[in-house]
């Protein structure tokens, strides 16, 4: 989503909400997203650094391919995925 104004409003939601923070237009008050949470950005980008490390030395093409689809989601996985990359 978008807003003609340029300031944002970051608002940090309370412990256990399901989102880390809420992203709206300081004028207007527009809803513009969810903010994503440091130790998620963190996680993502060690799997990001690690899958790139990792496809110079893949032994096959499988694993070269998911290494692959790895870079090109950001880093983002699912828990299954996860533990696949972390037995590499």
């Amino acid at each position: 989503m978008t807003c003609e104004h340029m300031e944002i409003r970051r608002e940090r939601m309370p412990e256990g909400y399901p989102h880390y923070e809420k992203i709206s237009c300081l004028s207007c008050g527009k809803f513009l997203g969810w903010g994503k949470n440091p130790a998620n950005a963190a996680k993502e980008k060690a799997n990001y650094d690690k899958a790139e490390q990792l496809k110079a030395v893949a032994a096959n093409d499988r694993i070269r391919d998911f290494l692959a689809s790895v870079t090109k989601q950001d880093g983002k996985l699912s828990h299954k995925q996860q533990a696949w990359q972390n037995s590499l």
